[in-house]
């Protein structure tokens, strides 16, 4: 009887080690897959810190483009301001030639 019951304490104690042994498999490679995940989202957030610095110096070099192109076009603007206040004046000045050269005429053939 003492036998029988220590060999039944072995088979139970046997089950529970495989039980056991079972678990502990299961949770390394439970632990496996949250350690592969976890290099997964490492280099997923390298990667994204990267594509997000990229997207930060093209926008500083574009906003620095824009404000050139902007200096650009404020200087054109400017320089075309003065060239039609030119272009008024010179018609102006032609406007003003040829009344007096009219009024000359008119006065010749008065004459």
């Amino acid at each position: 009887a003492e036998r029988d019951r220590i060999e039944e304490s072995r088979v139970e104690l046997e089950k529970r080690l495989e039980s056991r042994e079972t678990e502990l498999r299961d949770k390394e490679e439970e632990l496996f897959l949250h350690l592969e995940r976890s290099l997964r989202l490492d280099d997923e957030i390298e990667r994204l810190k990267s594509e997000r610095n990229a997207c930060v110096e093209e926008r500083e070099r574009l906003e620095k483009e824009q404000t050139s192109t902007l200096r650009q076009l404020q200087l054109q603007a400017t320089q075309n301001e003065i060239t039609r206040r030119n272009l008024e004046r010179a018609r102006q000045d032609v406007v003003r030639q040829a009344t007096v050269i009219r009024a000359e005429r008119d006065a010749l053939e008065r004459e």
